[in-house]
């Protein structure tokens, strides 16, 4: 859907030994699209603070395996933070399609309040089928993780998308 906008985009493409290459392009008038380029959430999924930082084959924060003696206070101030909430939710995965690549065509609302988009990934599942795959950040962890239900809304130059969880 970005290529729908008319202005200077930047692409990136990694090759199969994850080498990227870079290119800038402009986009003219595009034509009327001959599909809805609405999006649409089909999953969400809660990233809680131990599916990113810990290691599940050492059984130790992946912080502490990767700066070993480097960075302790880093550490240090990571591990008063998280270590005793490792099922605190920080981010949301959300799953669905037609998905802004470029974080600043699209926000998002977390229980109504505003959640910065991290990354969008466009790959294709087992079945030859694309799927956006996009990462938020949840913007009040604590009062997110009180409520048992949620509500996301993603919105783009072309609709809304709003799913509960």
């Amino acid at each position: 859907p970005d290529f729908y906008l008319k202005g200077l985009h930047k692409i990136s493409i990694l090759d199969e030994d994850d080498k990227r290459t870079d290119a800038k392009i402009r986009i003219g008038d595009p034509e009327i699209p001959k599909v809805s380029l609405s999006p649409s959430i089909e999953e969400v999924k809660i990233i809680k603070v131990k599916d990113i930082f810990y290691d599940k084959d050492s059984k130790e924060w992946a912080f502490n395996v990767a700066h070993e003696d480097d960075g302790k206070d880093k550490l240090e101030d990571f591990l008063k933070t998280w270590k005793n909430l490792p099922n605190t939710g920080i981010n949301l995965k959300i799953k669905g399609k037609n998905f802004m690549m470029f974080y600043k065509f699209a926000y998002s609302k977390i229980d109504g309040k505003f959640g910065f988009c991290h990354s969008t990934a466009i790959s294709k599942d087992a079945n030859g089928n694309v799927v956006w795959e996009a990462i938020i950040h949840i913007p009040d962890i604590k009062d997110f993780n009180t409520k048992t239900k949620h509500t996301i809304s993603y919105s783009t130059p072309f609709g809304t998308a709003i799913r509960s969880f």
